[in-house]
């Protein structure tokens, strides 16, 4: 009999799409079709039809779904068996400016003690990481705290890259990328992103009304025009701001506003058409901030489409959504290596300290035991779900986050699928 969730079968008023996650197949079909489908699989689900109904039905399913092969799993290389880097996420600094009211990481320190990393300690760093082990960086990101605290580390990272790739150290240029709250970047810092070609996110929460009760520097005041002048420094030095993402919370669900209405707002005020929202985590600074989905209806936001979408036309699969750990590590000012940002405030997850000019690796292996957990493959929830081929949870999420929410990400995907055979 076919399992429960081999088939993901969805349908609206217009159309109807049957998937077969094990083997990558969508097909199209009508809306009354994939109803019919629907209602066979949950009868045979309640053992509702006879011996002959169930074979005659799973013969038809599998001939009419299941073409080729089955996806196959791409393995996952770990830290210290490949010679790529996809992401080097370096944290410029764990300081921020600002004092945002819902901010998971304490102000930017992750609980830490505040550090900058200085142009010297990057490039040493650099220098120990790369020599020897890595030939090619995919995508440098500059994070934090607030990367934009430390103008002249940015740059001077840009230009280690630049002489890297000169005298051959490494293959090609990585992409830069940058996160930042916007407000200090003057005309010297929108120079160095155009130089640079930075790709640049700004946090900001939407107009001026709820970003200012949310997002405030140390005292407490809003920096909704702060950020709106780095975003025109950006554009007066050429270059333009590639996405905005969002905390929402249950302060705009208070005071009316929707995601919609703030992705409108902030499209149409700032003309960046890469919006991204997120709901606001529980957090233990301001609890009263924390947003669960209602009754709302539900907004997708353009990143988990974009990855829902790319696994759902893939012809393999890797049972891990980011290669955090394994082929991407976010570094911290004092050198100490991490999976990604939200891990450094757990030190069981430290994958290398530096000392005396080197890094130490010695506790990798712990490390990668605990993240194997995160494979959808191997962890006690994921695997039994038909989501683990296309699900965009990453492997923060899945080993850190106690409140998961997988019937929601069921549905989710279940929007995108119809979405993929509606175009």
């Amino acid at each position: 009999m076919i399992r429960k969730d081999e088939f993901v079968v969805v349908y609206n008023e217009e159309v109807g799409a049957v998937w077969y996650p094990e083997y990558g197949e969508l097909k199209k079909t009508t809306s009354e079709h994939a109803k019919a489908i629907k209602e066979c699989l949950e009868k045979g689900f309640k053992h509702e039809l006879s011996a002959e109904e169930e074979k005659k039905f799973e013969d038809y399913m599998r001939k009419s779904f299941a073409e080729g092969e089955k996806l196959k799993l791409r393995k996952c290389q770990n830290l210290l068996e490949r010679k790529t880097l996809s992401r080097l996420e370096i944290m410029i600094a764990n300081d921020c400016n600002l004092n945002c009211r819902y901010c998971y990481a304490n102000a930017g320190t992750y609980g830490k003690k505040t550090q900058r990393m200085s142009p010297e300690k990057a490039c040493e760093y650099l220098d120990s990481l790369l020599e020897g082990h890595y030939d090619k960086v995919g995508r440098v990101s500059f994070f934090g705290g607030e990367p934009t605290l430390c103008p002249e580390t940015i740059e001077a990272i840009c230009e280690y890259f630049i002489q890297a790739v000169d005298s051959g150290k490494i293959k090609e240029m990585p992409v830069f990328a940058m996160v930042s709250n916007a407000t200090l970047i003057d005309k010297r810092m929108a120079e160095i992103i155009h130089r640079y070609k930075i790709i640049v996110t700004v946090s900001v929460d939407g107009p001026k009304e709820i970003n200012d009760l949310l997002r405030v520097d140390k005292a407490g005041r809003g920096v909704f025009d702060r950020i709106e002048e780095g975003i025109h420094q950006i554009e007066y030095a050429g270059s333009k701001v590639s996405l905005l993402e969002v905390t929402y919370t249950a302060q705009h669900q208070k005071l009316g506003y929707s995601k919609k209405d703030i992705k409108k707002y902030l499209e149409q005020h700032f003309e960046v058409k890469g919006v991204a929202i997120a709901n606001c985590e529980k957090t233990e600074r301001e609890k009263e901030l924390f947003y669960k989905d209602l009754n709302e209806e539900e907004y997708v936001n353009i990143d988990a489409e974009r990855k829902i979408k790319n696994h759902v036309y893939r012809k393999e699969f890797c049972d891990i959504v980011c290669d955090s750990g394994y082929g991407s590590v976010a570094m911290m000012p004092n050198g100490e290596l991490y999976p990604c940002h939200f891990f450094v405030e757990y030190p069981e997850y430290c994958i290398a300290v530096y000392r005396e000019g080197d890094f130490d690796f010695s506790n990798y292996e712990n490390v990668a035991k605990k993240l194997d957990e995160a494979y959808h493959t191997k962890n006690k929830k994921c695997k039994e779900c038909w989501t683990k081929y296309t699900c965009p949870v990453c492997a923060a999420y899945i080993l850190l986050n106690k409140e998961k929410e997988c019937e929601k990400i069921r549905k989710q995907q279940e929007r995108v699928v119809l979405k993929c055979a509606g175009e």
